[in-house]
């Protein structure tokens, strides 16, 4: 009558209560190693969201997908990108939609993935910083930093996003400032004078 339990039993009963299906979405993230990287980036007009599998050194990319939770502060895109790219025409009436504010994916940091924002969202991310959760802005801040380490973007794109977290009062943010900065310590040379 009683034995151990199962992954499987802990998504049925979660189902149950919240007519979700939870197995499917859980298996993703347990049953693959690793965790994604999403790419947001605007072209022509379109927004596009894209995931793969996330490496910081070498790292063979098996295809592997998620059933990423978007946690938008936008109203009118999908809950979860499930599949390996989505396309969401007519960006320019979304932004609209949600009154010009910048896009920002995994909310509260409660998901388990990289965002990489590129071009206009970035810049419309950035001029809003101060708007920000503190959370979200540390958030920012590590996922920029494991891109770079990841060589997924340079280290001096980095640099250029340091101005915008120049008046920062919160703890946790300049926590995240601090240990980015300590990354591009490696750069400097013992022995120089700067």
């Amino acid at each position: 009558q009683y034995g151990n339990t199962v992954g499987d039993n802990l998504w049925d009963a979660l189902a149950e209560v919240s007519g979700k299906d939870v197995a499917a979405f859980m298996h993703s993230w347990v049953n693959q190693p690793g965790y994604p990287v999403v790419t947001a980036e605007v072209i022509d007009d379109t927004l596009v969201l894209s995931q793969k599998q996330f490496f910081v050194g070498e790292g063979a990319d098996k295809g592997r997908l998620w059933n990423v939770p978007l946690n938008t502060n936008w109203s009118g895109l999908p809950d979860l990108l499930s599949s390996e790219k989505v396309e969401i025409p007519g960006f320019a009436a979304l932004k609209s939609k949600n009154n010009g504010k910048a896009l920002f994916l995994n909310d509260a940091n409660m998901a388990h993935y990289i965002i990489d924002y590129k071009g206009q969202l970035l810049t419309d991310l950035l001029s809003e910083v101060e708007t920000l959760e503190n959370v979200t802005k540390f958030q920012i801040l590590q996922d920029r930093k494991l891109l770079a380490k990841a060589g997924v973007i340079s280290y001096a794109d980095v640099v250029n996003i340091l101005p915008a977290f120049t008046n920062e009062e919160s703890y946790l943010v300049n926590t995240g400032l601090s240990q980015l900065i300590s990354e591009l310590e490696l750069f400097v040379d013992e022995d120089s004078e700067t």
